[in-house]
């Protein structure tokens, strides 16, 4: 399932007003404080972890779940790829 979230003012009036348009477009208003708290942490390792989560899982999707295709699509080697997406809890 995707995720589609856009991020407007964190003025609540103006989210409230538009929240039920884009939701049924399939997008879930937030406030930016809100789409950033993933990313507010001392450990910059766990700060990108979500990014990188969400970048490897749509490249996956975009290569139908071929790592090879994958790896050689974004530059990696494909055995790094692979202990990667483990690390990430994307593959088994």
């Amino acid at each position: 399932m995707k995720h589609r979230i856009l991020i407007i003012d964190d003025e609540a009036s103006i989210r409230e007003s538009l929240s039920g348009i884009l939701e049924d477009e399939g997008f879930r208003a937030v406030a930016a404080a809100e789409a950033l708290l993933p990313y507010r942490s001392n450990d910059f390792k766990e700060a990108r972890r979500p990014f990188e989560r969400g970048c490897l899982h749509a490249k996956l999707n975009e290569n139908d779940g071929n790592i090879s295709s994958t790896a050689e699509q974004i530059g990696l080697e494909r055995s790094h790829l692979y202990k990667k997406l483990k690390s990430l809890d994307l593959i088994s």
